[in-house]
């Protein structure tokens, strides 16, 4: 091999570093790779120059060492299916009782290929539901790769509460870059929720496997190995529900005659979603407590003109405090030192 017309000057007294680079096939033209490495090397009079008075000079005056390389088998690219935080945590979705509510965020989750570049294909994502069906609350499932739909798959009828669905993408696919994470994200449509479907639940995973994810090694044009599992949590279909939160830091207080008894009150925001909320006067809340500690509570609100005998009622779009006491009793328990008591059930209807 020969470079010519270089035209490098070399300085008097001064070193100059040239570099000699190759670039591989992916995979041999013919054939597979040699067994034993190739060798590169600098033979007697194989460089030639001019010097400042025009002479010709050449050098080395004999063949320099060789220096030898191994031509190896790329290692093929694996994928790793990794959870995202971003994924929606267990929650109630507000859903229409008379239309399509689209796109709700499910699950996100990241793939990340190793050893080298991938192409993404296809994904099948694993749902679950409560329901009797999956198509009892959706219509449709959706691929997003940012804010950009990568493909959308509509559910047949009566699917069965568990339902395998596959997400196609189509040429030009999705690259996985080495070493990075691509993040996507599965959403639901869900149907205008009847009746006996409301606060059922719906959930996607993705399950690392050849099968469920379907790629090819940009260079081998292998399939790469699939591990890791993302699953989504319980999406629960509501058209109007209470939201409950914790609005005072509990403070326990010892009762002054008996080391056995303690009492401590808090306060829940409830605000009414999509519609009015009763919360009935008795066995509205209940608490619980550590193993042994009898407990018993009340549950009382301001006063409201709306409030029904035997119900508060909370306007849709209002918030509404409740005071909790709960009464801890260790007498007889099967342990000294801590104890603690808790919010467990918190009972409503919309009538």
């Amino acid at each position: 091999m020969v470079f010519d017309a270089l035209n490098i000057v070399v300085n008097k007294d001064t070193t100059k570093t040239l570099t000699v680079k190759v670039s591989a096939f992916g995979s041999p033209v013919n054939g597979t790779w040699p067994s034993s490495g190739e060798t590169v090397t600098i033979k007697a009079n194989a460089v030639r120059a001019v010097d400042g008075l025009g002479i010709n000079q050449y050098g080395p005056a004999g063949n320099l060492s060789a220096r030898t390389f191994d031509a190896m088998v790329a290692t093929n690219a694996s994928i790793e299916a990794l959870s995202n935080s971003n994924t929606p945590a267990e929650r109630i979705v507000q859903i229409s009782s008379t239309t399509v509510t689209s796109s709700v965020d499910a699950l996100v989750l990241d793939l990340k290929s190793k050893d080298s570049n991938a192409t993404l294909k296809t994904l099948i994502v694993s749902l679950a539901t409560d329901a009797t069906n999956v198509d009892d609350l959706i219509t449709a499932v959706k691929l997003y790769q940012g804010g950009t739909l990568l493909t959308s798959t509509a559910l047949g009828s009566g699917v069965g509460n568990t339902e395998d669905v596959t997400l196609s993408l189509s040429s030009p696919y999705v690259a996985l870059t080495k070493d990075a994470r691509t993040t996507f994200t599965v959403k639901f449509d869900f149907k205008a929720v009847v009746t006996a479907n409301q606060g059922k639940y719906l959930t996607a995973t993705l399950t690392g496997n050849t099968t469920n994810v379907v790629a090819e090694d940009t260079v081998t044009y292998a399939t790469p190995a699939v591990s890791g599992t993302v699953a989504g949590k319980k999406q629960f279909a509501y058209p109007e529900y209470p939201t409950v939160l914790l609005a005072s830091i509990p403070s326990p207080v010892m009762d002054a005659n008996t080391s056995t008894l303690a009492t401590v009150s808090f306060t829940v925001n409830v605000t009414a979603v999509g519609a009015d909320v009763y919360v009935a006067k008795a066995t509205n809340m209940v608490a619980t407590s550590s193993a042994g500690v009898a407990v018993s509570q009340s549950v009382a609100s301001a006063p409201d003109t709306a409030d029904s005998t035997d119900n508060y009622i909370v306007r849709s779009g209002v918030t509404r405090a409740f005071t909790v006491s709960v009464v801890m009793n260790n007498k007889g328990g099967a342990s000294a030192g801590f104890k603690k008591a808790w919010l467990k059930t918190f009972k409503w209807a919309k009538s």
